[in-house]
Formats: C-alpha cells, sequence, structure tokens
C-alpha cells in the first residue's frame, strides 16, 4: 500500500508509481568514497588542457560538481575550478591517472 496518496495529488501519485517499479541505481552504479585530500592534490599535478597535439593519446576529461548541468556537462563551456586554479579543457592523461591509482582508472573508465 502506497501511504504517498494520502499526502500527494494523484498526478504525483501516479509518477512515485510509475518510478517504483524501477531497479535501485546500486544495481546500475557502483557510489564510492569521494577522493583523499592527498589524492586530490596528487591529482592537481597531472590536470592539463587539452590541445589537438593530445588527441591520439588517451586521457579523461575532468569534470567536477561545479562543471555538471542539470542535463548536461559543462567540461569546455565553462571554467572548472580545482583547488585554486581554472581550466577551460581539463583533462587527465590516463597514464597518470593509473601511475596516481589504478583503483580511481578503473572508476573513471
Amino acid at each position: 500500500m502506497f501511504w504517498d496518496r494520502f499526502f500527494v495529488s494523484e498526478n504525483q501519485l501516479q509518477i512515485i508509481v510509475k518510478c517504483s517499479g524501477f531497479p535501485a541505481l546500486d544495481t546500475f552504479f557502483e557510489v564510492g568514497a569521494a577522493a583523499t585530500v592527498s589524492e586530490a592534490y596528487a591529482l592537481k599535478e597531472s590536470i592539463r588542457e587539452y590541445s589537438t597535439d593530445l588527441s591520439t593519446v588517451p586521457f579523461k576529461k575532468l569534470i567536477n560538481t561545479g562543471t555538471i548541468d542539470r542535463y548536461e556537462p559543462l567540461w569546455s563551456k565553462q571554467a572548472t575550478r580545482y583547488i585554486k586554479d581554472s581550466y577551460d579543457t581539463p583533462i587527465v592523461l590516463d597514464s597518470d591517472l593509473r601511475e596516481l591509482s589504478e583503483r580511481r582508472f578503473m572508476q573513471a573508465r
């Protein structure tokens, strides 16, 4: 029995009923701990701006909570702030990320 029906409108209840049939998010995603302070500073040393010279080198885009809009990432559309610096198109080479932490590299994949 849904107790929600006593506290919401019929339209809201229909949305809740539709959503209740979906599997929990942890079925699809693993939620892990944020980076430690030491990891964050180590990562900062590996951040570089994207350039066409790097287009053939495997890399990951650096996207943080400040560059995530409700419907799209804002990478390259809005500056990314990371530990007192600002980047237009921040990336981290796969090789650098792997060297920092194999676990974080796997999470980024």
